[in-house]
């Protein structure tokens, strides 16, 4: 029994250590300007700083991936059993799942704004 909860231990720790060895940083979102109020320069600032936002964000997402296959590898190294260490993997792997999804959700969520605002900014200079 004492064993089991050890191991059960070790493994909870393993996987909090890998968590926190994942040092990928979360590009900040950028500020979309006022379509109706902005002006030429900068609604162009704002979309190239968006794009920037953008490939930061696909960096970011190969940062957790590649992180997150280094977390699995050393599982193998851990000592923990097999079905320890594919529990683990399995938390990983949800948690990167969850950080890919929401920095998706979130990028769609400003595409939709940046969109909006150089309609906006569109339909005032006609």
């Amino acid at each position: 029994m004492m064993k089991t909860v050890f191991k059960s231990v070790c493994a909870t720790t393993l996987l909090a250590i890998s968590s926190l060895a994942l040092a990928c940083d979360y590009p900040a979102a950028v500020d979309i300007p006022n379509g109706s109020t902005a002006t030429k320069e900068e609604m162009i600032g704002g979309v190239n700083a968006f794009k920037a936002w953008q490939q930061a964000l696909v960096e970011y997402r190969a940062c957790i991936e590649s992180e997150t296959s280094e977390a699995i590898a050393a599982l193998a190294d851990s000592g923990a059993s097999a079905a320890e260490q594919e529990q683990s993997k399995l938390a990983l792997e949800k948690q990167l799942t969850q950080k890919h999804d929401a920095s998706v959700d979130e990028e769609q969520i400003l595409a939709a704004d940046m969109n909006a605002q150089i309609k906006a900014y569109k339909s005032k200079q006609q």
